[in-house]
């Protein structure tokens, strides 16, 4: 282990940076729980599963945690982003998963065939299929009516395939009538406490080949304070007061550190 933060390691990819790559995933409790939820759910081929949460608790990388853990010769897996998803561009992403040709000048009805034919193919194979969507409360109303459709028309005719999608919890009436009709499973994921979110910095940093002992006690409490235990806001302050310390040959991380970082965030933001 390395004594001094940052030591030999490359900047761009500290351990509180690398957000979405599943091999930096901290199974707390929450997380864990929720991982092995929607595993059930996808072995037991149900077809539709939503995870919520606060923007921050960690829904992107779980999904692709949840990807990374599929067989891929038997259940292969596709990530969509839903941020400013329109029906053509879903209509693409899942001809894609299904390995389609372009959909080049076709109408939307016509996708909208060419999609739902393939994904009835799946089923009559035994194929199976998972589709993470995320973001999904950022979609446009007509890429939820579109994926409403897609989903309420392969009800009894593709139930090889299964379709969950992450939403902030604040925001999930947008997407009530998907939640109301199909979902068979609802997950939630909960911010971190105190206890978790030492053992969540700990493991982060042996992960990365450092000290666990790199931030002290106090600063654990008050980036844990500042945080309000979600992992998006530790990983920031914790990748600040990591910088912080790099420049200035600290040999371990304290409450000033921290402090200093905090107050960057708060200029960031202002």
């Amino acid at each position: 282990m390395n004594a001094m933060p940052g030591t030999n390691w490359p900047l761009p990819e500290t351990p509180f940076s690398c957000h979405g790559d599943p091999k930096w995933f901290h199974p707390s409790p929450g997380h864990e729980e929720a991982l092995a939820r929607l595993l059930f759910l996808v072995e037991c081929q149900r077809r539709f599963g939503i995870l919520l949460g606060e923007s921050g608790t960690g829904k992107t990388l779980l999904m692709k945690v949840l990807l990374h853990e599929l067989p891929p010769h038997r259940c292969p897996g596709k990530y969509v982003d839903c941020y400013g998803l329109e029906p053509a561009e879903l209509l693409s992403e899942l001809a894609d998963a299904l390995e389609l040709p372009p959909m080049g000048k076709l109408t939307l009805r016509q996708s909208f065939g060419r999609v739902n034919d393939a994904l009835q193919a799946l089923h009559l194979t035994r194929q199976r299929l998972v589709v993470c969507f995320d973001h999904l409360e950022r979609a446009s109303d007509e890429t939820l009516a579109a994926l409403q459709r897609l989903i309420h028309t392969g009800a009894d005719r593709f139930s090889s395939v299964t379709f969950l999608v992450a939403c902030q919890s604040r925001d999930v009436g947008r997407i009530a009538p998907l939640v109301e009709q199909h979902a068979e499973l609802r997950v939630e994921l909960p911010r971190l406490n105190l206890e978790e979110t030492v053992w969540y910095v700990s493991d982060l940093l042996q992960k990365a080949g450092w000290s666990d002992q790199a931030f002290d006690l106090q600063a654990i409490e008050a980036i844990y304070a500042k945080s309000r235990g979600l992992p998006r806001e530790i990983n920031r302050l914790c990748e600040l007061s990591l910088l912080a310390a790099m420049s200035e040959h600290r040999e371990r991380i304290g409450l000033d550190v921290v402090e200093a970082a905090s107050a960057e965030v708060l200029g960031l933001c202002s």
